[in-house]
């Protein structure tokens, strides 16, 4: 019986703390901060979307793209359509719903955030980068 116990801590202890340490690195704030970004989604507010991605990255797109929010807009939120396997983007109008779907672990850059657009009988898988510079957060998108 000792052993069976032995062996059963010797697998669940190390399990039980990867799981812990990847929820520690996750704190309310980031958490909290992807959900406000749902929430300026889902009421179409472009201006706060567009203030909640990273500064540089907001700085160097929108010189890209001639300052064309409408541009900026979509390709921050264009993703994988889950049946054609298809990369599309989609107009910020056209979002029915947009969902927090998963916060991935955290990268050296950053941490994996996976949203879900709605909109007119399609799902759009969209991945974005929630970036940390001191005590400010923003997202990173597609560039180029």
């Amino acid at each position: 019986m000792n052993r069976l116990f032995i062996l059963f801590a010797l697998f669940m202890i190390p399990a039980v703390l990867m799981a812990q340490g990847k929820n520690k690195t996750l704190s309310k704030k980031r958490v909290k901060f992807g959900e406000n970004f749902v929430e300026a989604v889902n009421d179409h507010d472009s201006k706060k979307i567009i203030k909640m991605c990273d500064e540089s990255y907001r700085r160097d797109q929108m010189k890209l793209l001639g300052n064309n929010e409408e541009q900026f807009l979509e390709e921050l939120l264009s993703g994988i359509d889950e049946d054609s396997k298809e990369y599309v983007s989609v107009e910020l109008d056209n979002i029915e719903k947009f969902e927090l779907v998963e916060i991935d672990h955290e990268e050296v850059d950053g941490v994996l955030y996976q949203f879900m657009i709605h909109s007119g009988g399609r799902e759009v898988l969209v991945t974005l980068i929630l970036t940390v510079n001191g005590k400010s957060y923003g997202f990173l998108g597609a560039a180029g």
